[in-house]
């Protein structure tokens, strides 16, 4: 009886040998009579192929070939980009630098939709109208407001929102998406990390994009001087336009020669890459939801009483505002020792402060409460309701306060736009109490965001310096001497209402309006658009100031 073997049965021979190397399976006659010996020994280190010194270089070349992205992406990035950011400095180096900023921002514009092919019309037309009243009005305050509600239009395209996604996001999402360090270092990161120059080498050489530019530079640019010097020849305003266009291109303003057009070109080639690669590379718009720390969260009856106990608050304040505000000035001068517009003065600028302060609770709270318990957000949004009820006496007392400020004193720029900021807060909180009725309302984060944007649009169009002069015109003709140095300090906007207010003026206040407006009218170029809107009606020579002083006496 001979002993058994250790040979292995029918079924093992058979089992195929996976070469780790060479990532094959080797045939069956291929593997060795030694390895028939002992199948498990032979075949335990094909499950852990990386563990060997022989590994395969294709999975190296993969994650190096991944630190980069698709070359099509990062070329197409560059070759908008550069024609681009040299428009841009074209724009910038005019001129007229407000009218440049509005067509530079424009053409970003124009340049993002071209990388992206996702389109959020809101976005676009939010971009397009305030780079277009940027240059529409005159005043700082609100020359500011436009350009940064552009700006910040740019900034969320950049995160390619879809409309719902942006309407529907929370407020914390609105902020975090704004991720500026990214978008500064991105141009440093494009050039860098993410573009491969042989690859950008090989399609230039491959395709006929450069060909198309000799052919461009050989035929192109020839009979384009050519045809600008006959025009410059035959008209005398249209040499000049081009001469001061490249005198602007290539000295002025910003130094002269190449080394400066290249330096201010560099810049803004920044600025377009930063924007560019964002919206192609970086991530999509997030939404993001924190979650409340659980020492944070409250029961049913802690809600009742830190936002019940602050219901009684508002509600002593108004009753004591009654006596103020129906009893008159005498009953103020028995109260307090300060005067009628000194405790109107006193009074506004806290309860702005209150607002805020309001809403910022109440926008925490809401946070707290639905993410505590629903018995926790039931409560908070009964006496939610109620603060914002109670709030709107708030409101009607710093709006009186306001009123009789500007009675005593008259109107300015920062009272002007702290009523209309109040108003806004007044829309924004009914917003949120309308959030707290329906509380599965998705747009209550968009209707806040968009509320603000509506009220800088109707700011432009009802012209906030023309709206101060007229008020003060009309009140201190009826009360007390004109505030002309103050009148005189508004921008051009309010002209139209110092020339309409004429007859009301001696002859020196009305030398001066005339000497504003001439000043005004030198700042800006005869082909300014802005120059013809706001001084086409207006065409006053120069007064000297022995005029004015004679004017005077």
């Amino acid at each position: 009886m001979t002993e058994p073997t250790d040979s292995p049965s029918t079924a093992e021979q058979i089992v195929p040998k996976v070469d780790p190397i060479e990532n094959r399976v080797a045939p069956v006659s291929e593997i060795s009579p030694a390895s028939q010996t002992d199948t498990k020994s032979e075949l335990a280190p094909v499950s852990e192929p990386a563990s060997e010194s022989k590994i395969d270089p294709a999975p190296e070349a993969n994650q190096n070939s991944q630190q980069h992205p698709p070359s099509d992406i990062t070329f197409n990035i560059l070759k908008i980009a550069l024609p681009i950011s040299l428009i841009v400095y074209f724009f910038q180096n005019s001129p007229e630098p407000v009218i440049a900023t509005s067509l530079s921002l424009w053409i970003l514009l124009f340049g993002l939709n071209l990388i992206s092919k996702e389109r959020n019309w809101l976005l676009n037309i939010i971009v397009l109208t305030f780079s277009l009243l940027y240059s529409f009005r005159a005043s700082p305050i609100l020359m500011n407001l436009n350009l940064g509600i552009a700006a910040l239009g740019l900034l969320f395209l950049v995160r390619r929102p879809t409309l719902n996604g942006f309407l529907t996001a929370s407020l914390t999402s609105y902020i975090l998406n704004i991720r500026v360090f990214n978008i500064l270092v991105a141009p440093f990161q494009f050039l860098s990390d993410d573009i491969r120059w042989s690859d950008v080498k090989a399609k230039l050489n491959q395709s006929s994009w450069t060909e198309s530019t000799l052919k461009l530079a050989v035929i192109g640019l020839p009979l384009f001087v050519i045809f600008t010097l006959l025009f410059m020849s035959a008209d005398e305003a249209f040499s000049s336009l081009t001469k001061q266009f490249l005198a602007s291109l290539f000295g002025s303003t910003k130094g002269s020669g190449i080394i400066s057009f290249i330096f201010y070109w560099a810049i803004y080639l920044l600025i377009t890459l930063s924007l560019f690669r964002a919206i192609a590379l970086e991530p999509e718009w997030s939404t993001f939801e924190h979650k409340v720390p659980k020492f944070l969260q409250l029961k049913a009856f802690e809600v009742a009483v830190i936002f019940g106990s602050l219901a009684f608050l508002f509600i002593a304040f108004i009753l004591v505002q009654f006596q103020y505000l129906f009893g008159g000035s005498e009953t103020i001068r028995s109260i307090s020792t300060l005067t009628y517009s000194e405790y109107a003065r006193s009074g506004f600028f806290e309860l702005v402060k209150v607002i805020l302060l309001l809403q910022a609770v109440l926008l925490i709270g809401a946070w707290v409460t639905r993410n505590s318990n629903p018995d926790s957000e039931y409560v908070f949004r009964i006496v939610g309701a109620v603060l914002i009820l109670l709030s709107i006496g708030v409101f009607y007392s710093a709006f009186y306060r306001m009123a009789l400020y500007i009675d005593s004193y008259g109107i300015t720029e920062l009272r002007f736009y702290s009523t209309v900021f109040m108003m806004w807060l007044l829309v924004s909180i009914l917003i949120f109490l309308a959030h707290l009725v329906q509380p599965t309302w998705t747009y209550f984060s968009g209707s806040y965001l968009l509320s603000f944007v509506v009220f800088v649009l109707a700011l432009n169009f009802a012209n906030p310096d023309g709206m101060i002069a007229g008020t003060n015109l009309n009140l201190y003709n009826n009360k007390r001497p004109y505030d002309i140095e103050y009148l005189l300090t508004l921008s051009a906007d309010a002209n139209s209402q110092l020339v309409q207010a004429q007859p009301k003026l001696d002859s020196a206040q009305w030398l001066q309006i005339q000497e504003k407006i001439a000043q005004e009218q030198a700042q800006y170029q005869a082909s300014d658009w802005r120059g013809m809107r706001l001084f086409g009606q207006f065409n006053y020579p120069q007064q000297s100031k022995g005029q004015i002083s004679k004017g005077r006496r």
